[in-house]
């Protein structure tokens, strides 16, 4: 059994399942990928292109279509062959259609989206990374034919030492952003805006000094000149740095100099971050509609957080003002999410179509 994995990866994109796909590869001989954002010939003969994919198809071999994005063109156009040839369909909605709600601003571009996918739709066994994810799908297509719930597989160096020195605090409170720079997706305009109302309420009670890190590259030139004006705008020059892309081994480092790890996201589906801050000892403000919030809805160090700067303000105040935070072992026993204990789940689920 063939599994093809057709995704859209982006260069410079890094996002938690865009992490994994080297692993995936690697996972087993049976693994394919085809990625609809590239043309280019890969090195790698697991990463395969639209005319090996075709050879594919027609071959009589058991092949399972594994879709992680539905959101291109040629996504579409291989569904719709997979349809034809009455190959077996796994879809992952992985937030698209939060995604397009947010990013389709007429109705009428919603209405034509869900409705030529449909047909893919009503035939494909869907993945779900939360029951929050879950409960969007049948709001907006009812009950799929069969689906499984599997959160993203995290992938660290079990050998990284999580308690390696003890973050000074010097004074000074570090907010840390990691992922794509997106000023409204990511809502980082409520970071930025949020600034000196937090500083001018932390000012009341003791010196201690916001910084804010950011640690990604910027979605696009716009997303750039928006941050850009953003913080001209609320003069806020001082307390925001701009780290850029780094290397996932060194994101670790960080980690573990920052006090609270921003996560407020107007879309998320299982944000592997969190788990990474978890691993680290850093406490976590998350929004309230991502789907990590099944996993960890008793826990102290994962606050939820709706999506106003009231709440983000006195949210951040307690985390700061509190004298500790009590971690235990089961908030960063994050290795439950293994990579390995993940893709048996999904082998268990393929074997099961």
């Amino acid at each position: 059994m063939k599994i093809i994995h057709v995704l859209k990866l982006l260069k410079g994109h890094s996002s938690g399942f865009n992490k994994q796909i080297p692993s995936i590869v690697k996972s087993s001989p049976n693994n394919y990928i085809y990625n609809t954002a590239s043309s280019k010939k890969n090195d790698n003969d697991k990463y395969i292109n639209f005319l090996k994919l075709i050879k594919y198809f027609i071959q009589k071999d058991n092949i399972i279509i594994h879709f992680h994005s539905l959101l291109s063109s040629k996504s579409v156009l291989v569904a719709f062959i997979s349809l034809v040839l009455k190959k077996e369909i796994v879809y992952s909605p992985r937030g698209e259609f939060r995604h397009s709600a947010i990013l389709c601003k007429s109705s009428l571009k919603k209405i034509l989206f869900f409705k030529l996918i449909n047909p893919i739709l009503k035939r494909s066994n869907i993945h779900f990374l939360s029951e929050v994810e879950y409960s969007e799908y049948v709001f907006l297509n009812g009950i799929p034919l069969n689906y499984v719930i599997i959160p993203n597989a995290i992938i660290i160096d079990k050998n990284i030492d999580q308690f390696e020195y003890v973050k000074p605090k010097l004074n000074e409170f570090k907010i840390l952003y990691v992922g794509r720079i997106l000023v409204e997706l990511k809502n980082i305009r409520l970071l930025i805006s949020s600034c000196k109302a937090l500083q001018k309420k932390i000012n009341n009670v003791c010196e201690i000094k916001l910084k804010i890190q950011l640690v990604g590259s910027f979605g696009s030139v716009n997303d750039k000149e928006k941050f850009y004006s953003l913080i001209k705008k609320h003069k806020v020059e001082s307390i925001v740095e701009i780290i850029g892309e780094v290397p996932n081994f060194k994101i670790g480092n960080y980690m573990r100099n920052a006090d609270l790890l921003y996560n407020l996201s107007f879309s998320e589906g299982f944000p592997n971050i969190v788990l990474e801050a978890l691993y680290f000892k850093l406490p976590i403000l998350c929004s309230q509609n991502t789907g990590i919030q099944h996993y960890f809805n008793n826990s102290k160090v994962v606050s939820f957080c709706s999506l106003s700067s009231t709440d983000f303000i006195n949210k951040t105040f307690k985390i700061i003002t509190s004298n500790s935070i009590e971690f235990k072992k089961e908030d960063f026993d994050i290795f439950r999410y293994d990579f390995h204990n993940i893709q048996k789940e999904f082998s268990k689920f393929y074997k099961s179509l």
